[in-house]
């Protein structure tokens, strides 16, 4: 499986690990860039793959919640200990919600920025 290597972790690269994911809800980030103002090469860079997710919610196409549905995988996307950081507030979350932005038309996730993400379903989950 190829990854995304982030500060203190690996995660598993969108459209590289899909074939081993555990079954349930996934968030897929693609053509990413390193700031919201570079124009990528190509198509840019494929992001994580984030989850499982027990739901994604967008709020007025300015940030998507996420909650996990085990807050130890929470914890591997955004490491922090005795919770999870609100990356817009920056308020500590003692769950297994979280918030990214929207800036423009781009998705912030650990500092990068990407173009497209996906909401996906992957295996058989109830």
């Amino acid at each position: 499986m190829r990854t995304v290597r982030l500060p203190g972790r690996l995660l598993p690269r969108y459209n590289d690990a899909l074939t081993e994911l555990e079954p349930g809800l996934y968030l897929g980030l693609s053509h990413g860039r390193d700031a919201v103002d570079t124009t990528p090469d190509d198509w840019g860079f494929n992001g994580p793959v984030v989850g499982p997710l027990d739901f994604v919610h967008t709020t007025y196409a300015a940030e998507l919640k996420l909650r996990f549905v085990d807050e130890r995988m929470a914890a591997r996307f955004f490491p922090a200990t005795g919770g999870i950081t609100n990356v817009s507030t920056g308020e500590r979350v003692p769950s297994a919600a979280t918030t990214l932005r929207i800036a423009g038309d781009l998705l912030v996730f650990d500092g990068r920025h990407f173009g497209d993400w996906t909401v996906f379903a992957h295996g058989r989950f109830a």
